[in-house]
């Protein structure tokens, strides 16, 4: 880890100097431009909910406005009340009503004791009612009193000069842990929606910030495992390293974002008995977003291909969760495929600003079975040593599917979204969404208890899933509220009739959003 560390940074610095350079009058303002596409906005740092001390109520006892200037501070509390009929994700149809609790605190120190900073971030996350034998990981919903971000910082702006319009280009290294957000969100994210987050221990190396022309994240990490009541903890056997490029200096209208990313996986035996084999994977990629000119169309667009190999599972390493006539599996190449896009266009002009969007993503999905070590018959019809199956990391999912049915693995998903501000303080979008396998012979993961459907070799079920509609409403009681109102229909397809069950399903929400600082 501390080799590819050094390695990156070696490789940051070369790009570095090959940063591009504006000529001409020197401007002000920024060259970060937020994308239009829906739910790719980035949460930022510190988290939306934090705001600097100098411009909360802690300044009332010092009656001085810039004597907590130093004080990132935030305190967010979040409950939501679903109703879900026939979630096709239970064992069982029928109707679960869950409340959902999550109460975050944030604290940043930040300039007073440069270059060193540090920043820490609580989270406790519970659910009251609802089934015992919820369709979703325990590890989704609870988790309670946990840091969710605790790192230190060392911190520079004065070692790399400004750029073209006068904005400090700062360096910074941060170690610990990290709660965080990059790319569309996609393949890292730390999922908003869910009642936990995602996290991460190890190194985050910066240079430049998003107002720059150009930006260079550094990442060296271990994903956390969620545990309801103690420490989370990383996954010993798993780790994600990556450097992210952000290039906004080109033109007004498009950003860049080259990245390469690896995941590595040791082989071992997970908590359910079951032979994980070692895996590594190598995904270079680029996605560029912004405007077409002043048409009022704008772009998303990420390609993302995989390539690495798995070790073999050997008789020696299967654990009593095991069946050796489906795990026991030769060596194999990885081979996967995703990529994503989006046109949409806004009425400018206006009052309620209104923007229609047209979405496709797609993930691949394995094609064919896995031989077994011993050279028997397959159970499929066609085997090879190629595993096809998009890693899909640690992104965010509901975006997806507003059900919470989807992820980003082996699917083929068109959308359509209307978006309105019909008020200053009241956004409301409508969403209609497609799902297919990207391949009929590869599981359909999520559907069945928060885990994958079993394989279905001869395609009885077919590919298609089912489609889905979907509203919410949001909207903004003064300046610490937020309510949202939230519907979804799913109307199941040919697999999920064949492989889960039939019929459609009802998901309905209630969220309130508070923030006390």
């Amino acid at each position: 880890m501390q080799r590819t560390l050094s390695l990156s940074i070696s490789a940051l610095v070369f790009l570095a100097s090959f940063a591009p350079v504006q000529a001409g009058e020197k401007k002000t303002g920024s060259f970060y431009k937020s994308p239009r596409s829906y739910s790719t906005t980035r949460d930022p740092d510190p988290p939306k909910y934090a705001h600097s001390g100098n411009q909360t109520l802690l300044t009332s006892f010092t009656g001085d406005q810039q004597s907590f200037q130093w004080l990132d501070i935030g305190l967010d509390h979040r409950t939501r009340f679903e109703y879900r009929r026939n979630d096709f994700r239970a064992k069982r149809p029928g109707t679960d009503t869950p409340v959902l609790h999550r109460t975050r605190l944030y604290l940043g120190i930040r300039e007073v004791l440069d270059p060193f900073r540090f920043a820490v971030e609580v989270q406790d996350a519970r659910r009251s009612r609802g089934w015992a034998d919820r369709p979703v990981p325990e590890s989704d919903e609870v988790n309670e009193f946990q840091v969710i971000r605790l790192y230190g910082e060392l911190f520079t702006d004065s070692l790399l000069p400004e750029d073209p319009l006068g904005n400090d280009r700062p360096v910074s290294l941060r170690y610990g842990i990290h709660n965080f957000e990059f790319l569309d969100r996609r393949l890292i994210g730390n999922n908003q929606w869910r009642n936990t987050a995602n996290t991460f221990q190890g190194f985050h190396g910066a240079i430049g910030q998003d107002s720059n022309d150009w930006q260079i994240d550094l990442l060296a990490l271990q994903p956390l495992n969620r545990l309801k009541y103690d420490w989370d903890r990383p996954v010993d056997p798993r780790y994600l390293y990556g450097i992210i490029a952000h290039w906004r200096g080109w033109s007004d209208w498009i950003t860049l974002e080259p990245f390469y990313l690896q995941f590595q996986q040791s082989r071992f035996i997970g908590s359910d008995g079951k032979a994980n084999t070692e895996r590594q994977i190598h995904m270079p990629g680029l996605r560029a977003y912004g405007l077409l000119g002043k048409s009022g169309f704008d772009f998303d667009l990420s390609v993302i291909p995989q390539f690495g190999k798995k070790a073999a599972i050997e008789e020696s390493d299967l654990g009593p969760g095991n069946n050796k006539s489906k795990d026991t599996r030769a060596e194999e190449k990885i081979r996967a495929f995703g990529a994503t896009a989006e046109l949409g266009y806004t009425w400018e002009k206006h009052a309620w600003k209104p923007r229609l969007s047209a979405f496709y993503g797609y993930a691949s999905g394995d094609r064919n079975a896995n031989p077994e070590l011993d050279g028997s018959k397959p159970n499929a019809p066609g085997w090879d040593t190629t595993d096809n199956r998009f890693e899909r990391l640690y992104g965010f999912q509901r975006p997806w599917s507003a059900n919470d049915y989807i992820v980003f693995e082996n699917i083929s998903s068109p959308k359509l979204r209307l978006e309105a501000r019909p008020a200053a303080n009241l956004r409301v979008d409508l969403g209609y969404s497609g799902y297919w396998l990207a391949s009929g012979t590869d599981r359909f993961y999520r559907a069945n208890a928060g885990a994958g459907t079993s394989r279905d070799y001869y395609q009885k079920g077919g590919e298609f899933l089912g489609h889905e509609f979907d509203a919410r409403v949001r909207s903004n009681w003064g300046k610490r509220t937020e309510v949202t109102l939230g519907y979804a229909h799913f109307e199941s397809g040919k697999y999920i009739q064949t492989n889960v069950r039939g019929g459609s399903s009802d998901f309905v929400y209630v969220e309130l959003n508070y923030q006390f600082f």
